[in-house]
């Protein structure tokens, strides 16, 4: 609203009038003067712009009454009224700075619940993509390891048992049966056989064992080499964790204090 643009009060103006100045009595008849009603909100310029006008044109008339028409009645009247409208307008300032105050906090509680909002929404989405990397990562693993348990299995299935190196005694006592049955020492040659036969067989049982230990020992160092690389794998995953939970609560922390920032600006 532009100052030439305002409607001047007019002394001549019927009783009754908007326009009457002494039916001025107070600050809601100023602005209704200008076609406010006292539930309008006015801006803030509008208003002082109004109230300036007014005051001049009262004030003028103030001293035309003190001065030249000396109508001392109508001039205590009109100062009286001058002064309550100069209180309210003054009032009225503090209650539209309230109210620019409660507009800029509900706005900056708004903001900091939607910035929030945000937030938890791009740290559930960073938390899920970690989690599903993790998944991958962890299902990758399980998938090598199981190929590289079958690839041992089938090796191991193929392995053929070596053949048993027998002890020099052993060969010594075939040697020495055969001898006692060129001999013809026979009784001397069974009681070697039973002896042999029964070395034979332990050293046989021997030989099994040792491959099966050879297999089971393969067998434990792939574990093993599994576990250890599970655990590296555990460690990494529980850091990945850990930076994406930082790297959330960092942008919580930014996010929170990003309206403080603004309205300190």
């Amino acid at each position: 609203m532009k100052a030439e643009q305002l409607t001047v009060l007019d002394l001549k103006a019927p009783g009754g009038s908007k326009r009457q100045p002494m039916d001025i009595k107070s600050l809601v008849d100023v602005f209704a003067v200008f076609g406010f009603t006292a539930d309008d909100i006015i801006d803030k310029h509008d208003q002082c712009t109004i109230f300036r006008k007014i005051r001049a044109e009262l004030d003028e008339l103030l001293r035309d009454l003190a001065t030249h028409t000396k109508k001392y009645d109508k001039a205590v009247l009109l100062r009286d009224r001058l002064k309550l409208i100069k209180r309210e307008f003054v009032a009225m300032q503090g209650t539209y700075e309230s109210r620019r105050q409660d507009q800029e906090k509900h706005q900056f509680n708004r903001g900091i619940v939607l910035s929030k909002q945000r937030s938890d929404v791009q740290s559930g989405e960073h938390t899920a993509a970690c989690e599903r990397e993790i998944a991958h990562r962890q299902e990758e693993l399980q998938k090598t390891h199981a190929v590289e348990s079958t690839q041992l299995e089938t090796y191991l299935n193929k392995l053929q048992e070596p053949h048993v190196k027998f002890s020099k005694l052993l060969l010594e006592l075939k040697d020495t049966e055969k001898n006692l049955a060129r001999l013809q020492l026979f009784e001397d040659a069974k009681n070697v056989s039973v002896r042999a036969d029964g070395m034979e067989r332990d050293e046989r049982m021997r030989n099994k064992a040792d491959f099966e230990q050879l297999k089971e020992t393969k067998r434990s160092l792939l574990l093993q080499k599994q576990r250890q690389e599970l655990a590296e794998m555990d460690e990494k995953l529980t850091e990945k964790r850990y930076v994406v939970l930082r790297a959330n609560d960092n942008h919580q922390k930014t996010c929170e204090s990003a309206p403080n920032r603004t309205l300190a600006t």
